[in-house]
């Protein structure tokens, strides 16, 4: 290949035809396209079909989190939660990403009142949102909120990926105290 462009290519018996091509993907171009003509010319000179030409889509781009966010809570009432609610936290990713949890569970990391707990993976696989949950134990207060540092976000050997294989880029901005999620 020539800047993306195939050599000429014959075949010993005029019929089978065969190469490869690594491209370079432009990482400067958000559709990633790569177009590959597959016309061809045979050994009298006739054209080949111009309805044999396909396109390839070249997917580079890692997906990564756009946002994390304390989204829900079970029995949260008047802003406060008690042990046994479950909170719900769900990161946004730029993409749809897959989930891979056979060697381990995602987590996201909460602050309960100064004290850190794990969010684990429980739903979103093939979707850009997956959601988070941890419940509430006995004794936990926070009269702030709850809150989540930056970079959070773990696979404890589990992976994100988009459907081309692409690792997500997990990190991301921290949450602030959300006076919406006390714990009383």
């Amino acid at each position: 290949a020539d800047n993306g462009t195939l050599a000429a290519m014959s075949s010993a018996d005029n019929i089978t035809w065969a190469g490869t091509f690594t491209p370079t993907a432009n990482t400067e171009d958000d559709n990633n396209t790569l177009s590959l003509a597959t016309s061809y010319t045979d050994t009298a000179g006739n054209a080949g079909p111009a309805e044999t030409t396909a396109n390839y889509a070249v997917e580079t781009l890692a997906p990564s989190v756009n946002s994390v966010a304390i989204s829900s809570a079970s029995g949260v009432q008047n802003s406060l939660l008690n042990a046994g609610d479950n909170v719900s936290v769900t990161a946004t990713f730029s993409e749809s990403v897959i989930v891979d949890n056979a060697s381990g569970t995602p987590t996201l990391t909460l602050v309960v009142g100064g004290t850190n707990r794990t969010a684990t993976y429980t739903s979103g696989s093939g979707s850009t949102p997956l959601v988070f949950q941890y419940t509430i134990q006995s004794g936990e207060t926070d009269s702030d909120g709850i809150s989540l540092g930056a970079n959070v976000l773990a696979l404890n050997s589990g992976t994100i990926k988009d459907a081309a294989g692409n690792d997500a880029t997990i990190t991301h901005n921290l949450v602030p105290d959300n006076r919406y999620y006390k714990v009383k």
